[in-house]
């Protein structure tokens, strides 16, 4: 009877060893690899429209009363920042602001200067004939002066304007005008004169040329115009800091010089830019 208990406890205990070696598995079974979820695409809320570019931006119109009760419209292309230098441009007698319009399509592409443009009163159209013009008085430009002289004054006024030096780029009788502020106004540094005529329509600018001393000025005549190109070059004898500079590749006139001749243009501006550079710190 023991000898049978103690048998089946054998068998018992052998067939429990079977199954526990053969049958246990050695590790837990391995979980099949996961594949990582599909990335989504993500989308920007935020608007993507293109930020202006620098040379789409539009110019500010500004308008002043002048002597007389007359109001003066100008327009300021701006440059990169407001101690940009910057030039104020003065027309003729003839077309108005407008005149500067076509290089200055090309000049503000740059925005290295600030440009300003202003309507001087009564004004003529381009194609006026010459009996519509003011009659040759010299004192009869008294409100046209103060027209300049209130454009550089709304100008330094503005809060958003602080330029490190102040230029005139003028033509024919706007030139005069510019010269006679400017000799008056030591905060405009240079200028630079299209066309000039030393007693244009009765205005004795001999003077005032002397007073610049060694501020840099620029008188621009084309071959073709004898009187110009005599005047050019008597006004750069009259100051240290002046220089005639004769234009044989075209006979366009004034402004339309500038539209004319690409070429010349782009020198011009480059003086400017030198010109201005070389101005002493303002206060």
């Amino acid at each position: 009877m023991i000898f049978r208990r103690i048998t089946f406890a054998l068998i018992f205990c052998a067939a429990a060893w079977f199954l526990w070696t053969n049958i246990r598995p050695d590790s837990p079974p391995e979980t099949p690899p996961t594949e990582p979820p599909e990335p989504t695409e993500s989308r920007s809320q935020i608007p993507t429209t293109p930020a202006q570019s620098p040379d789409t931006q539009e110019p500010l119109n500004f308008t002043f009363t002048s002597m007389g009760g007359h109001e003066i419209s100008g327009r300021i292309h701006m440059g990169d920042s407001p101690r940009s230098p910057l030039v104020l441009l003065v027309h003729g007698l003839k077309g108005g602001m407008e005149r500067w319009s076509p290089v200055l399509s090309r000049w503000t592409r740059d925005r290295g200067i600030t440009w300003v443009q202003i309507g001087l009163r009564d004004a003529l159209p381009a194609d006026a004939e010459k009996q519509e013009l003011a009659p040759e008085d010299g004192n009869a430009w008294a409100g046209h002066l103060a027209d300049v002289r209130g454009a550089l004054a709304t100008l330094r006024a503005r809060s958003d304007l602080t330029p490190s030096a102040i230029g005139i780029l003028a033509e024919d009788l706007g030139g005069s005008l510019a010269l006679l502020v400017a000799a008056e106004e030591e905060s405009v540094w240079c200028i630079a004169w299209l066309q000039p005529g030393l007693q244009y329509r009765k205005l004795n600018i001999r003077p005032s040329a002397r007073q610049l001393g060694t501020r840099p000025a620029l008188y621009v005549a084309t071959a073709s115009d004898g009187y110009a190109r005599h005047s050019a070059r008597a006004l750069a004898e009259l100051s240290s800091g002046a220089e005639a500079w004769i234009i044989d590749s075209s006979s366009a006139h004034g402004a339309d010089l500038l539209h004319a001749d690409p070429a010349s243009a782009e020198t011009l501006r480059e003086w400017l830019t030198e010109a201005l550079k070389s101005a002493p710190p303002r206060r």
